[in-house]
């Protein structure tokens, strides 16, 4: 049996289709709701819905842009991390350098070239 060489490849259109759904979903909550309706929706101060609506729609489009899920995930989580110190005032500007470092770091160490590394003998 012959194998279609078209399915080899990815298909990024239903990635984007729910990119754009979960922004649109995002501008109708910040549309239509105060964030008083939602700060303590089942965890206080979290924002629930749109921490989730925000988080999966940063973790499509970075996931589109960076063609690595894992990669798209650990930044989304940053960015979200960083946006909710700054809903709940401490997202200052320092904390948001160390979380850029942090995830610098982080990838600089996780494309860091291993090296064998010989056991020099003592003769």
């Amino acid at each position: 049996m012959r194998q279609d060489n078209h399915k080899k490849g990815k298909n990024y259109f239903w990635l984007v289709v729910f990119c754009v759904l979960f922004w649109l979903l995002v501008v109708v909550l910040a549309r239509t709701t105060s964030p008083d309706q939602i700060r303590n929706f089942l965890i206080p101060g979290i924002f629930l819905p749109m921490t989730i609506a925000l988080s999966v729609a940063i973790f499509l489009t970075l996931s589109i842009l960076m063609m690595s899920a894992r990669r798209a995930f650990r930044w989304s989580g940053a960015i979200v991390a960083y946006l909710l110190l700054r809903a709940n005032g401490l997202g200052i500007w320092l904390n948001g350098v160390l979380i850029i470092g942090i995830m610098i770091v982080w990838e600089v160490l996780e494309n860091w070239p291993e090296r064998d590394h010989v056991k020099d003998e003592v003769v």
